[in-house]
């Protein structure tokens, strides 16, 4: 049961990590088009790119959630 919940904590804990580092770095993008002159509006390029943000952040969570969850399960196990 320990490790269930070692797993499930860490892909919420990376899901919504990823999620607030993907976003705001979505944010400083969305600034800096106001500098370029052929740039899309910042509404635009959020319909643009939301899809293959969630994608991303589905696909590193995952990633970056089972590395932890093993690190972590490991070291339960080595205390235990």
């Amino acid at each position: 049961m320990k490790y269930l919940l070692i797993f499930i904590a860490s892909y919420a804990v990376t899901f919504f990590a990823l999620g607030a580092i993907i976003d705001s770095r979505l944010q400083v993008l969305a600034e800096d088009l106001r500098h370029h002159p052929h740039a899309p509006t910042q509404a635009q390029y959020f319909e643009d790119v939301r899809v293959h943000a969630q994608h991303s952040k589905i696909e590193y969570s995952a990633v970056l959630g089972t590395l932890l969850a093993s690190v972590l399960s490991l070291l339960a196990w080595g205390l235990s």
